[in-house]
């Protein structure tokens, strides 16, 4: 009996391979018995060949209690996957174009979901915009994000590490770059991060410290398409953007220019779609419901900050 999602999964996929693997073995093995007991030269002359009730049966019976058998692994497998234990850690899991952010009981916000080992970890996952897919392979964890249609998924935090989270979806032009990690902490050290002190992933990747302007920039999805060290992406790179001039092409198709400020910074976030930059495609989403409080100028003074 399974005891985490990943070996619910392997259970019903271990059996379904080692099954599947011994049909193929005996329909190969009997194609080659008839293909040489039954040969034209060893019967020159046909014959009538009678069907064999007990036979007929078998083929019916056997495939059929195998089919049931796959259907109960495949049905068990999913009520567990459907039964979150009681006291799991509760992470809300935002898909958006193109990044995951995971929200904390307490509301901090992060661009990696980090958990204590030996957790349980119940993801309520919810799209902004279009559909996404939320992957978690090495734990064989995966649930498409709807938009208005909340679901959620749950695993085991058994082993320290560091694991990839992908989008399954194909959701826009940088779905490829819809990534972001699963990072699973000796509980001292997740006590810690909670308190927004330093923590060693021992990664190079490792995420600024949360709460920076690059940590805030990650977290909303931003560095999906728009860069910090000035090469250009899916969007115009953020360094050197504020108090430059670009050129902008509206709706009519009509180039302007217009010297980058904090109330052109808030409207490109909010309004993205009504000016854009010359010589990229209209792709950035409407985050103009989706930030709350003070988080379009925290988003504005962020840009602002990428020189």
């Amino acid at each position: 009996m399974a005891t985490t999602t990943t070996g619910a999964v392997n259970e019903a996929f271990y059996f379904i391979l080692v099954f599947t693997a011994l049909l193929f073995a005996a329909i190969v093995f009997f194609m080659v018995l008839f293909l040489v007991r039954y040969r034209a030269s060893a019967h020159p002359r046909p014959v009538e060949l009678r069907g064999n009730p007990w036979f007929e049966v078998a083929a019916f019976v056997l495939p059929t209690l195998l089919a049931l058998a796959f259907f109960w692994y495949g049905l068990t497998g999913y009520q567990f996957l459907r039964r979150v234990p009681q006291g799991a850690l509760q992470v809300q899991v935002h898909a958006k174009q193109f990044a995951f952010t995971f929200e904390y009981p307490g509301g901090r916000k992060d661009p990696a979901l980090v958990v204590p080992v030996g957790s349980d970890v119940r993801c309520n996952v919810t799209s902004d915009d279009v559909l996404h897919g939320f992957y978690i392979p090495a734990l064989h964890i995966q649930i498409d994000a709807v938009p208005g249609l909340p679901t959620y998924a749950w695993f085991h935090a058994r082993e320290v590490g560091s694991y990839d989270i992908l989008c399954t979806v194909y959701c826009g032009t940088a779905h490829s770059a819809m990534m972001a990690k699963l990072r699973i902490l000796p509980v001292a050290d997740y006590e810690r991060w909670k308190r927004g002190e330093e923590v060693d992933f021992g990664e190079r990747d490792l995420p600024p410290r949360s709460g920076d302007a690059t940590s805030l920039l990650d977290s909303m999805g931003c560095l999906a398409c728009h860069s910090l060290d000035g090469s250009i992406g899916l969007g115009p790179s953020f360094k050197g953007l504020y108090g430059s001039e670009v050129k902008l092409k509206n709706r009519l198709g009509a180039v302007t220019s217009v010297k980058v400020d904090e109330a052109f910074l808030a409207r490109s976030v909010t309004a993205p779609h009504e000016e854009i930059a010359a010589g990229f495609e209209d792709l950035m989403p409407d985050y103009r419901d989706r930030l709350k409080g003070d988080e379009l100028k925290e988003l504005v003074m962020a840009i602002k900050a990428a020189k």
